[in-house]
């Protein structure tokens, strides 16, 4: 930390520098906290809009501050999952805060939600106009320490807890192809009302 933040501790931008630093903290623990955390209790009905709205809710200031626009499809609230609403809100915060960390240094950064819906799935695309992960692929950017050369931000433990529990839900996570930056598609099993899933 000492040789993160510099030696003027008075300066502006060390100021700037701490209030990261503290940032990346409470993330790595609030990660961490999914490991400890129980996971017995029963999946419910979860509407999907609910879950994205919550999110892009507690975002909000970090795009903001960032000046991030963002383009969220509309979400029909007839689209259930079966599903544990906060982690199904980890899932979406994770990937939209690998998202906010990858176009900081963009011109006119942009983060894109899409939904694409099947009989029996729902893929939910999370793309931004980042720098990108130069060949990287899924397996390397779930390493815990995985950065990006361009952004230099450690990236791999969210990407990774998002997997696990994308898994746990009986869905997948798989790398689109874009031109610039990069995308993700989540893909989960739609809720069924005959008491499958």
């Amino acid at each position: 930390a000492a040789a993160e933040i510099g030696q003027e501790i008075t300066s502006p931008a060390t100021a700037a520098n701490l209030n990261k630093l503290v940032d990346r903290m409470e993330t790595i623990i609030r990660q961490f906290k999914f490991f400890v955390r129980g996971r017995q209790e029963e999946k419910t009905r979860v509407r999907l809009s609910d879950a994205l709205h919550e999110t892009i809710q507690l975002l909000s200031e970090d795009l903001k501050r960032n000046n991030i626009s963002l383009d969220a499809a509309y979400v029909n609230p007839s689209i259930y999952l079966h599903a544990h609403q906060v982690q199904l809100e980890q899932i979406f915060t994770n990937l939209l805060k690998n998202a906010i960390q990858a176009v900081e240094h963009t011109d006119d950064p942009a983060i894109r939600i899409n939904l694409q819906q099947s009989a029996d799935t729902i893929d939910i695309v999370i793309s931004d106009n980042g720098p990108g992960f130069a060949g990287a692929n899924l397996s390397d950017m779930q390493e815990p320490f995985f950065s990006t050369k361009a952004s230099g931000v450690g990236m791999g433990l969210g990407l990774s807890i998002a997997t696990e529990i994308i898994h746990d839900h009986r869905g997948t996570l798989r790398l689109g192809s874009v031109d610039q930056g990069a995308e993700f598609i989540i893909t989960l099993p739609l809720h069924r009302d005959e008491g499958t899933s």
